[in-house]
């Protein structure tokens, strides 16, 4: 599937949020998902380095699958994390949904070992 311009400049905006440790604003604007700052926190922390800016060509490699959500369109994503300047093992998995509007609107579903 091709990824979907919209749904990558989400993702980006989200990687950079979670390099940059605004837990706090991914919270309150909904896009920590389940997740609470704590639990963000802990499983980068557990990762043993630190978050980095993966390089441009690894947006090329979102894994995305359509997915059922109502009447609005959804996509499952995952993406490894970069941590010290090198693909991890630790997933970022996010659900996008295209609202009424054309926006997408992401949210993290876990951050795990993949």
């Amino acid at each position: 599937m091709e990824i979907n311009k919209g749904i990558k400049n989400n993702l980006k905006q989200l990687v950079i949020e979670l390099i940059n440790g605004n837990f706090s604003k991914l919270v309150s604007t909904g896009q920590a998902g389940r997740l609470t700052e704590e639990e963000i926190r802990t499983a980068l922390y557990e990762c043993n380095g630190e978050l980095t800016p993966p390089p441009e060509e690894a947006y090329d490699t979102i894994e995305i699958y359509s997915v059922e959500n109502g009447t609005n369109p959804a996509w499952a994503v995952d993406f490894d994390l970069w941590i010290n300047n090198e693909r991890s093992d630790l997933t970022l998995s996010c659900t996008v949904i295209q609202d009424d509007k054309g926006e997408f609107q992401i949210s993290i579903d876990d951050l795990h070992v993949l």
